[in-house]
């Protein structure tokens, strides 16, 4: 099996994407949680790939806590790349780039960044090789997860981020044999 975690709660009073923001408080005891379930669960782990984005790399450290296996940073486990906005302050962004909070065509790209077709083509790509090692945890963001829940189930490119239902921490289970994914914490 391959598990993909969303990274915990960072400060959401920035606009994510390449941002750097430490977890808060709240997101690393969320972390800690999945950690103690993973743990408890038994589920194998032999890797950890992680994003190279700060909220990411802090969820792994955390769960490798107790697993103690090898972390292996990865660009193409990055989330959509928001250019100019990449962690300025949301008041701010609606302010000065308001067109940009709520977007809803997946082909407009952001100013210098990228589109969320681009980043579902990025996912796409790259999704033989992010799933491709056996008892390996991802930890990664909802777009990355999202792309692979779109790419998995053949449904429609939306902006609809709720629509599997990842959120911060949660646990998503791929089984590479029947090519299924599910949240499972």
């Amino acid at each position: 099996m391959i598990y993909l975690m969303r990274h915990g709660l960072d400060d959401e009073r920035f606009i994510g994407g390449y941002s750097n923001q430490h977890l808060t408080n709240e997101g690393v005891r969320s972390v800690c949680q999945a950690r103690d379930y993973i743990v408890n669960k038994g589920l194998v782990i032999n890797k950890i790939f992680t994003s190279d984005i700060l909220r990411a790399k802090e969820t792994a450290s955390i769960v490798n806590t107790k697993i103690n296996v090898p972390i292996i940073e990865m660009g193409s486990l990055r989330e959509l790349n928001k250019g100019l906005l990449n962690g300025i302050n949301l008041e701010y962004a609606k302010l000065h780039y308001n067109e940009w909070i709520n977007v809803k065509d997946v082909y407009k790209r952001f100013p210098e960044g990228e589109s969320l077709f681009d980043l579902y083509n990025k996912i796409l790509y790259n999704f033989s090789d992010i799933l491709k090692e056996d008892n390996t945890l991802l930890v990664t963001h909802r777009g990355v997860i999202n792309m692979i829940y779109y790419i998995l189930t053949n449904t429609k490119l939306d902006y609809d981020k709720e629509k599997f239902n990842v959120t911060h921490s949660s646990i998503h289970e791929y089984n590479p044999i029947l090519k299924k994914i599910k949240r499972i914490y």
